[in-house]
């Protein structure tokens, strides 16, 4: 991974843990809540930033705090494993339902072509 000493050097402990943060994907106001400062205090420290690594965009900020180093992308989504077996969940339950109504649709026809009784 490539590191600008310089970019590095210019990025304060408060900024980085406050990148932390963005990178998780707080918003200002809860990065204030989280830190116990201000909302104008995180913002005045994101101005400082944007500055320092010239980007513009909480997009391109997000993108080269990675780049650099400056902060660990998240190597999994949250609660991954719990969100696939739910998914593989919903699966079986709707191929039972698939073979309930399958077998209740054979039934039908076969209901249908018995002859009448009069």
């Amino acid at each position: 991974m490539v590191r600008s000493d310089y970019s590095l050097n210019k990025v304060t402990p408060r900024q980085l843990e406050i990148l932390k943060l963005v990178c998780k994907g707080s918003s200002n106001q809860e990065i204030a809540d989280t830190l116990v400062v201000d909302i104008k205090t995180v913002e005045h420290h994101l101005h400082g930033v944007y500055g320092s690594l010239d980007v513009s965009t909480q997009r391109q900020l997000i993108y080269k705090v990675y780049k650099l180093g400056l902060v660990t992308p998240p190597s999994s989504i949250p609660h991954l494993e719990e969100l696939l077996s739910h998914g593989k969940q919903l699966v079986e339950n709707l191929e039972s339902t698939i073979k309930t109504l399958k077998e209740k649709e054979k039934c039908l026809e076969e209901t249908e072509t018995l002859p009448s009784i009069d």
